[in-house]
């Protein structure tokens, strides 16, 4: 497996990990009824955790609708470059970090990661570009 598609796997389980986190905090503050349920209606007095859960886990698909294509166009056209490994390797560890400090909410840090990240969807795009 190539470094960057590893960098891909390495965010989606992150996802993963994000969405098993939201069940257990639901799971914790309601019941499991409510969890299995429809959840037509709102939490009664949902922790201010679940709302950043919620937005850690919106945020991260809108990464995964960039950063996953620009993967599946580099494995298909055989380029794997320091540009595309670095910069994948800088955006998988930004976004952990990012989903870690977003759901504890450490405000501050959490942009300066999530402005890191975005620059490696950048790079990652320019290394496909150069080949």
């Amino acid at each position: 497996m190539s470094i960057e598609l590893l960098s891909l796997y390495i965010f989606c389980t992150t996802i993963l990990f994000t969405l098993f986190t939201q069940a257990m905090v639901l799971v914790a503050n309601s019941n499991f009824a409510y969890v299995s349920g429809n959840r037509d209606l709102p939490l009664d007095n949902p922790p201010a955790i679940l709302g950043r859960i919620e937005r850690t886990i919106r945020n991260s698909v809108e990464a995964a609708v960039v950063f996953a294509p620009l993967v599946f166009i580099a494995a298909h056209s055989g380029i794997s470059n320091v540009l595309t490994q670095w910069s994948a390797i800088i955006f998988a560890g930004a976004r952990v970090l990012y989903a870690i400090s977003y759901v504890l909410g450490v405000t501050g840090a959490r942009t300066l990661i999530w402005n890191i990240g975005v620059t490696a969807i950048g790079a990652f795009g320019v290394g496909i570009l150069m080949g």
